[in-house]
């Protein structure tokens, strides 16, 4: 039985619209169409222009280890290989990159012989190995590896006058796999900002800024891959300007770290938080463990800023004033073993004044005044998350 996505989509073509017809015609235009998981047209998209001299195609998945890199075989891609050809062939690449029932590409399907590759060659009513054969024709076969003056090069030395020339080829499914996670990340914060103007707590979401948009092919994206096409020609950069140099001097405690180190207009997002969480209605319909969860995670990120500046200092702090509190010069000292010998009192002190900066602030920049059981279960949980800033 074919596969219905594949039924589907043969039967929306205006001609070869049953599978008898379109799989032998989609097989007679294979080897019009070349394979590649690294098109020479995205370097210049005229590369691959003189037909006596065709750029090798590259295909190449690598594999996986965990070694850090943004690499072929180390991302897992939605596509794992792009294609080009003439424009009128489009109908053909569309088809062996469908998805099947079993989660993989037409062509991946035939390629490897599966038993959906083998059902779907059998559909067409003509000799499945035949078929097959000339599906194979995409990945185009070469005894020596030609490249392009319209591609950058690299003169890789060996030493002893040897070198290496070496092309500079674009991982298309990567460029758009990229494109793809950030589209999601995006809409997901889109969707989540809509509910927390409407007053609902969401689960908390990322943004990405400073994004640029690369465009290959000008009005023509159809002459660089298949790929290219579907998205417009348009991929994105993440951005990757130079560090902007911070002031590197540290405002240091002469009396109380909390007071004196700590900017509460950094907090802004977190106290924001919790003034929202703190003003719902007495009877209000988000399910109390839902409030309480982000709630520890508005403070686990106060938490996390606090110790951030707290190491800063720690780093920094050369001679101790005396007029420092004695708790906050155990917290604030380099040496680890004097946190660890000391009684455990000075964290008890520490997580005193940590509580109490948060509920001072948020009573004076956002009218919020807690009771007993609320400033209770904010020493409760700065105990829970001790190791972030012990």
């Amino acid at each position: 039985m074919i596969d219905k996505t594949v039924d589907d989509f043969i039967k929306k073509q205006k001609k070869h619209n049953t599978p008898e017809t379109f799989i032998a015609k989609a097989a007679e235009n294979a080897e019009y169409v070349t394979c590649s998981t690294h098109p020479c047209q995205f370097s210049h998209p005229y590369a691959n222009q003189d037909k006596k001299l065709r750029i090798t195609p590259i295909v190449f998945f690598g594999k996986y280890s965990p070694d850090g890199y943004v690499r072929s075989g180390n991302v897992k891609t939605q596509n794992c290989f792009d294609m080009y050809g003439s424009a009128s062939f489009a109908a053909t690449m569309k088809f062996l990159t469908l998805q099947m029932s079993n989660g993989r590409s037409v062509l991946e399907n035939i390629k490897d012989n599966t038993v959906e590759g083998k059902e779907l060659l059998k559909a067409s009513g003509k000799d499945p190995e035949s078929l097959r054969e000339n599906f194979l024709k995409v990945f185009k076969q070469s005894d020596s590896q030609i490249t392009s003056s319209k591609i950058k090069q690299v003169y890789f030395p060996l030493g002893n006058g040897q070198y290496h020339l070496l092309s500079l080829l674009t991982p298309s499914p990567i460029v758009y796999e990229l494109k793809n996670r950030l589209a999601a990340i995006n809409e997901d914060a889109r969707k989540k900002k809509k509910l927390i103007k409407q007053g609902e707590i969401t689960e908390p979401f990322k943004e990405i800024f400073m994004l640029k948009k690369l465009k290959y092919g000008g009005t023509q994206p159809q002459n660089i891959s298949k790929l290219n096409t579907e998205n417009g020609g348009i991929s994105r950069l993440l951005h990757s300007a130079p560090p902007t140099l911070e002031d590197l001097r540290i405002r240091l405690p002469k009396n109380d770290f909390f007071k004196e180190c700590l900017n509460v207009h950094a907090f802004k997002r977190e106290f924001d938080g919790l003034r929202k969480l703190f003003t719902l209605p007495q009877y209000s319909v988000i399910p109390l463990e839902k409030i309480r969860k982000y709630r520890n995670r508005m403070l686990e990120d106060i938490v996390l800023s606090i110790a951030e500046r707290a190491f800063t200092v720690r780093e920094a702090l050369k001679k101790f004033p005396e007029s420092l509190k004695e708790e906050q010069r155990i917290w604030l000292n380099k040496d680890e073993n004097v946190r660890i010998n000391e009684t455990n009192h000075w964290e008890n002190q520490i997580i005193e004044d940590m509580a109490g900066w948060i509920i001072e602030n948020l009573r004076r920049y956002r009218n919020i005044l807690l009771g007993d059981a609320e400033k209770s279960a904010i020493k409760n949980e700065l105990q829970n998350l001790k190791e972030l800033w012990k």
